[in-house]
């Protein structure tokens, strides 16, 4: 009697294949919950947003009581004329006005900051002391007198820009040749929006073409946000200091020294006319646009940093999200432990409400104290739900350092500026390395028997 040389193929074992179907299962409704997490952490990105211009109408606010971000233009002269033209039939007239820069232009002065707090949110604000200095010479290119045309020197004025002038503490006065000169409010000037004038006679000027007329013009205002300044001199020094630690040179123009300590800091600008788009006798045309291109300042801003950190760590989330459940999933896998879908939604909220808690306390505490508690928080709230789940105190522990050293990485990438996608690149890789390390001693479909 002869044996069969071919034994008959053994199905399956429908206990492993019952198995590999419920990992696979269980791995889908993973995934969907994560998808379903986007929408409470877009939710928390809205609040983030919220929050961020409530902060700015504070500020807005403060702003528009207080004085606003101040541009100091100036000082210019403005002199009228009109120019008749004559034809064989009719005669016109159009009246117009020249605008003459000055020679030199020193600004000088200190910038005293203080806070004002508007509900949660404080407010930079401050007082500025300047001295502008300086002179005036006659162009080469002025238009004379001729029969078409009569420049009206003594319909002259001394004009000066300054964009909000409900922050004008005391009243200005221009000195102007030796003489202080009384101001009063100006509108139509094609070199700013709003500032003052005052009036003067310069018909004895022309006579004396070479003359330098001497200005200096002393300034306490109040402002807030910044201060920017019109480089209009032929030559210009500005040097201002103040006891703001945290300054944000901009413009078009950045400080030739600067030195900034946590006292305070000190800057200085050097700008000739080369430097500019304009020249220094202007016309009837708007100059408005050109001039406030080329200011120079300062902002003075609180660096209010929370809402934008808040929003740089809910990018991370669906990280955090990923790596979390995957750690909870090889916990399952390894402690034979069955853990519910909706455990896992609950996990995943837990981890959505870390955003919450951060920004709510970070309006009240430091960025740090606020990440550091609402991080604590969270990892104690999902430490103790795991140990409830397997009841094993190690395993829990586990997952509780695995959630605090993820947020402790996240918290150094969000510190880091220039290197924080190096970092966080080569944190994946390790992370990921990790996972297939540990994935390889899974058992995920069961062992073939021979």
């Amino acid at each position: 009697m002869e044996n069969n040389p071919n034994p008959t193929p053994q199905p399956q074992a429908p206990a492993r294949t019952l198995r590999r179907n419920s990992l696979t299962i269980k791995m889908l409704f993973i995934g969907a919950i994560m998808l379903l997490l986007l929408i409470p952490g877009s939710m928390v990105m809205s609040l983030i947003k919220d929050r961020e211009s409530m902060m700015e109408n504070a500020q807005d606010e403060v702003a528009r009581m207080w004085g606003g971000v101040q541009h100091l233009t100036g000082p210019v002269l403005s002199v009228p004329y009109r120019l008749t033209t004559r034809t064989q039939n009719s005669t016109q007239s159009v009246e117009g006005r020249i605008t003459l820069l000055p020679e030199d232009l020193d600004i000088v002065g200190h910038i005293d900051c203080e806070q004002r707090r508007r509900g949660f949110y404080d407010t930079n604000v401050y007082t500025a002391d300047l001295v502008l200095s300086g002179t005036f010479n006659l162009p080469a290119d002025l238009p004379a007198n001729t029969s078409g045309m009569v420049v009206d020197w003594a319909g002259a004025a001394v004009m000066l820009g300054i964009s909000d002038l409900r922050g004008i503490e005391e009243s200005i006065e221009i000195g102007f040749d030796g003489r202080q000169l009384a101001t009063t409010n100006e509108t139509k000037q094609p070199c700013f929006n709003v500032g003052v004038a005052a009036r003067v006679d310069l018909s004895g000027w022309t006579a004396t073409p070479d003359k330098r007329i001497r200005f200096n013009i002393p300034l306490k205002f109040k402002g807030s946000g910044g201060l920017y300044m019109a480089p209009v001199g032929n030559s210009n020094r500005i040097r201002i200091d103040s006891d703001c630690p945290t300054p944000g040179f901009c413009g078009n123009f950045l400080p030739s020294r600067r030195e900034v300590t946590d006292a305070g800091f000190t800057a200085e600008w050097k700008v000739v006319a080369q430097n500019r788009e304009y020249p220094q006798l202007l016309r009837d045309d708007e100059h408005k646009y050109k001039i406030q291109q080329s200011e120079l300042g300062t902002n003075l801003l609180i660096p209010v940093t929370q809402y934008r950190q808040a929003t740089r760590s809910v990018k991370y989330a669906a990280l955090v999200i990923l790596l979390t459940f995957c750690s909870v999933f090889f916990v399952e896998m390894t402690r034979r432990r069955n853990i519910h879908a909706f455990q896992y939604l609950l996990v995943g909220l837990a981890l959505i409400l870390f955003y919450s808690l951060l920004v709510s306390i970070s309006e009240h505490l430091d960025f740090g104290a606020a990440y550091f508690l609402a991080a604590a928080m969270t990892v104690s709230l999902i430490t103790f739900f795991i140990y409830g789940i397997v009841r094993q105190k190690a395993t829990a522990a586990c997952i509780g350092g695995l959630l605090t050293l993820l947020y402790v990485y996240i918290y150094i990438l969000l510190q880091l500026e220039i290197f924080a996608l190096l970092a966080g690149s080569i944190g994946l890789f390790i992370i990921l390395a990790i996972a297939m390390h540990y994935s390889l001693k899974m058992e995920w479909t069961g062992r073939s028997e021979q």
